[in-house]
């Protein structure tokens, strides 16, 4: 049997334009967000999926570095019948910033906050 996942993205509290949405990264199941935020997947199979978003953007606070970024969230579905996904929440993109005190032997450098939970860094 198949079915259709829908839903709406936000971020920041608003519905978020273009943002890729995919189901296990399968090329006839990815589609882009409208103005409303609003994306509709077709002829899913039923069963244990996993839905990824993703959006690329740009730092509007700081384009003087031209500085961008992405946010990205993935989480496990399953689907067994039409499923509407309400409200799903990108987090706060991370953006870097220009490195600083550079010498042949080390770099500092730094990004902006996130809301994300599950945001890790690694030296």
């Amino acid at each position: 049997m198949i079915f259709t996942v829908s839903g709406h993205v936000y971020y920041l509290g608003e519905p978020i334009e273009d943002v890729a949405v995919s189901i296990d990264d399968q090329y006839n199941w990815t589609v882009r967000t409208d103005a409303d935020g609003f994306f509709d997947i077709s002829s899913v199979s039923s069963g244990e999926h996993q839905l990824n978003m993703k959006k690329n953007l740009i730092d509007i606070q700081n384009t003087a570095n031209d500085t961008s970024g992405f946010t990205e969230r993935t989480m496990n579905i399953t689907v067994h019948e039409d499923l509407e996904l309400n409200h799903l929440k990108l987090p706060k993109a991370v953006f870097l910033h220009e490195p600083t005190d550079v010498t042949e032997s080390r770099a500092f450098i730094s990004w902006s906050p996130t809301d994300d939970e599950e945001f890790r860094h690694q030296f």
